[in-house]
Order: C-alpha cells, then sequence, then structure tokens
C-alpha cells in the first residue's frame, strides 16, 4: 500500500502543515540545506520540521548535493550533520542527486553517493539516495546503490516506473500526471512511500531514535504471565521471580491459567 507524501523547503514559503493533513500528506521530507551555492541550510527547515511534527506528520530530509569529489561529498555530509542533530526523523535522510556538476562519470559519481550515505550513517543516521530514472540509468550505478541504500526515484509520469529497489517514488511536482500538483494552497513535489520507514528506523535505532532491547526469556515469560493475569506482580512494580509460593498461590494461579485457556482467552 502506498503512502502519500510530499517535499517542501523555502521555496514553499510558510506552509500550511494542518491543511495538508486534511489533505491526506502522512509524510514530509524537508530539505534541511544543500551545497550549491557553497554549504547552506534552507531558511524554512527549522519551522517545517516542527509543524510538521505539531501536525502528526512524519519527517525525512534532503540534502541538495554538489559535491564531484569524494572529499567534498564527505564535506557536505558533515555539514548536514550538523544540521540534522537533535532531532527525530522517521523517514531516510537523502542525498539529493541530480546536479550537473556532480555529472563525473558513473563509477565517481557512485563513489561520491556512497561517501555521503556512508559518512552519514556512521553518524547514526539511515541514508538513502534522491535521483531520477535518467540518472539512475545513465550516469550512476543505479542497481547498485539501490541494493545499498534507500532510494528515491523521480520520474514524472502516470504509471509507476518499474525500476528494483525504488522504495519511494516522486511521481509529480509542478507537472503532476497522477493527481493535482497543489497540496495546501501550493505547488510542490508529491511523492509515494512503499515501505514502513517509521517502524524500520525506530526497531534499528536509527535518525535520533533509541533501539528497544531485546527481551530475554524471563522478561517474556514474566510480561506474558502478567498480561495473561496469572500474576500480578506486587504494588511497587517488581515481579519477584525468587519468590517461594504457597500452595494456595499456586492454586490461584491454575486456576486463572484454567478458565483462561476454557474461554479462550490466553494469549
Amino acid at each position: 500500500m502506498a503512502t502519500f507524501g510530499i517535499d517542501i523547503s523555502r521555496w514553499q514559503g510558510d506552509f500550511d502543515f494542518a491543511q495538508a493533513k486534511k489533505e491526506g500528506v502522512k509524510f514530509a521530507i524537508l530539505k534541511c540545506g544543500g551545497g550549491d551555492s557553497g554549504l547552506y541550510k534552507d531558511s524554512k527547515f527549522e519551522r517545517n520540521y516542527t509543524e510538521a511534527r505539531n501536525n502528526g506528520i512524519g519527517v525525512g530530509a534532503y540534502f541538495f548535493g554538489y559535491a564531484n569529489t569524494v572529499a567534498k561529498a564527505k564535506e557536505e555530509a558533515e555539514y548536514c550533520a550538523n544540521i540534522l542533530k537533535g532531532k527525530k526523523y522517521d523517514y531516510p535522510i537523502f542525498y539529493d542527486v541530480e546536479a550537473e556538476k556532480m555529472n563525473v562519470g558513473k563509477d565517481a559519481a557512485t563513489e561520491i553517493v556512497k561517501a555521503f550515505c556512508n559518512h552519514l550513517e556512521s553518524k547514526g543516521y539511515w541514508c538513502g539516495f534522491y535521483t531520477n530514472l535518467d540518472w539512475y540509468n545513465n550516469k550512476l550505478k543505479g542497481a547498485e546503490l539501490a541494493n545499498r541504500y534507500s532510494m528515491w526515484l523521480a520520474w514524472w509520469t502516470a504509471n509507476k516506473p518499474s525500476v528494483d529497489g525504488m522504495q519511494m517514488w516522486q511521481f509529480g511536482g509542478e507537472t503532476n500526471y497522477v493527481r493535482t500538483n497543489i497540496v495546501a494552497g501550493q505547488v510542490c513535489d508529491q511523492s509515494y512511500c512503499y515501505v514502513d520507514f517509521p517502524t524500520m528506523i525506530k526497531n534499528a535505532g536509527k535518525n535520533g531514535y533509541t533501539k528497544e532491547k531485546e527481551m530475554t526469556e524471563t522478561e517474556k515469560a514474566e510480561k506474558w504471565a502478567v498480561e495473561n493475569g496469572l500474576f500480578v506482580g506486587y504494588s511497587d512494580g517488581k515481579f519477584g521471580w525468587k519468590d517461594y509460593m504457597t500452595r494456595e498461590q499456586l492454586a490461584i494461579v491454575l486456576y486463572r491459567f484454567y478458565n483462561d485457556l476454557k474461554n479462550g482467552t490466553l494469549k
């Protein structure tokens, strides 16, 4: 099932996220900055992040790439990481790869994308790359990158492109063959997402989230016993694993278990 989202920057001004939510927007990929005018932070990034969060819209980010060497890609990634820090992101951090300056041959351009993504990954981010179908086929080793990183592909047409590894499809912007090009009164790029990034990212402990500790067998048993009402523990929240049981307590536990089994309520 596809999830509908948008990507925006300072060009959309003070974007109305509340209205966007009413129109079905579930996520927004926010421009955090770029390298095409020196290294810079998008002037609306902070506002867009806060407003999206306040309206319950999932957030990801993208950085407009302009590096033509691996060294410059790492500089862009470090700058990007400094913009991103201190926040949580439900969707990947994408490296926007479409500037002609980055057209330095398939091998070199691919290594540039890897350098950016790997540097951000070392900072704890779930990283991906954004590009169009022409770049994917002719200017990058697209399949190789898509096999390693999340891929957001732009192709403004009425039909979803059949490209292995595509997890998000930007289907339109100013030109849109799928739906109106207006969201919340503004022309903006629009996408469908085909994977559950929020769950994947949270489970992996990326993008500012902390990975949940794997439960031990003892903890799983305690959880099961409490959920089924066999034990309730103590008022201080402790379970008392090593406490002895009286025959009366054992009888109560067995009776509860029997009733749950008989009534089909055992979880």
